[in-house]
Order: C-alpha cells, then sequence, then structure tokens
C-alpha cells in the first residue's frame, strides 16, 4: 500500500496570510553546481559540490482581488525584500516547507469559459526548511 498524500488540502501562506484557491503548485527545484577543481597533475576533470540553489516556487490560483494572501504578493512585486512563505501540506504529519523568496512575477490571464486566474513566479533566497530539504 503506498504512502503518497494526495495535495487536496495543501495550504500557501505568505507571511502568515493564506492565499486563496491556490490550484497547484511546484517546487522548490533544488539544483548544485560544481566548481572545477581541475588541476595540471588532475588524470581527468575533478570536481567539488557547490552551494545548493533552491531555485523557484511557482503556484497558479483563481484571483480572487479581495484576498489579503493574494493582495502582499501583488505588493510583493514593488517590494526589494524577501517575503516569508510557508506550504503545509495535507498529509497526516503537518509536513511543512518554509522559505523567504522574492516574489518575480504574478501574471493575470482569462480565456472563454474559463476564470480569471493568477500565476505566481518566487525565487527562493537563502535555505529551505521542513521536509523534503535535506
Amino acid at each position: 500500500m503506498s504512502l503518497a498524500f494526495i495535495s487536496q488540502g495543501t495550504e500557501i501562506r505568505v507571511d502568515g496570510t493564506a492565499i486563496a484557491e491556490c490550484v497547484d503548485f511546484d517546487g522548490p527545484n533544488t539544483t548544485r553546481g560544481e566548481i572545477d577543481i581541475t588541476h595540471l597533475k588532475s588524470t581527468a576533470r575533478e570536481y567539488k559540490a557547490a552551494l545548493q540553489d533552491r531555485g523557484q516556487f511557482t503556484f497558479n490560483c483563481n484571483l480572487v482581488p479581495s484576498d489579503s494572501g493574494q493582495r502582499k504578493i501583488w505588493a510583493g512585486l514593488a517590494n526589494p525584500n524577501a517575503l516569508s512563505f510557508e506550504v503545509e501540506y495535507s498529509d497526516d504529519d503537518t509536513t511543512t516547507l518554509n522559505f523567504d523568496a522574492l516574489v518575480q512575477n504574478f501574471s493575470i490571464s482569462g480565456a472563454t469559459d474559463s476564470v480569471v486566474r493568477g500565476a505566481v513566479t518566487l525565487r527562493i533566497t537563502g535555505d529551505v526548511t521542513g521536509f523534503p530539504a535535506p
């Protein structure tokens, strides 16, 4: 039997305020670079691991202009400082991720037979605490 849990019920918060009507999310997208330490006596390329880059966190939501969480994200576009984010998953252990991020993008879109949506891109700065951060 699988121990996986569904994403339904996951909540994303900015500075402690829930963001209304999020429909999906992706991230953090962690990568690790490399540092070339090859020297003249090396017999092949040699590397050490560089710092981890926690990358981006993206999500889409049904646009609710009166929602204080979405308004904080929108205001974050003009804010040069990182905001604090928390992602609380729907599992029984109430697993959470915590990170600071800059708001890079908040695009609004609509189409025939659809609701107006907001697409948000955050750039994580610093580390991510909680699971699944190593």
